[in-house]
């Protein structure tokens, strides 16, 4: 990524269950000092998906090369 560049991931959950679950999605984005944590807290009806959106760009990036991106679903 150059420092003029932008990017986005996503994160798809889908409710697999046969009733309504609120889950969790909590990201953790890399930057050159501290991490940037977001949490969202979903509703999601049976067998509905929801996809969670975040850009990225030159802010993001650590060790002059990388952008560590981790997110996980709690509850």
């Amino acid at each position: 990524m150059t420092a003029n560049e932008t990017s986005s991931f996503s994160v798809s959950i889908t409710n697999n269950t046969g009733r309504k679950i609120n889950p969790s999605l909590i990201t953790n984005i890399s930057t050159p000092i501290l991490n940037d944590t977001a949490t969202d807290r979903l509703s999601l009806e049976a067998g509905e998906t929801k996809t969670i959106k975040r850009d990225i760009g030159p802010q993001d990036i650590d060790l002059e090369r990388f952008i560590f991106v981790r997110a996980w679903v709690h509850g």
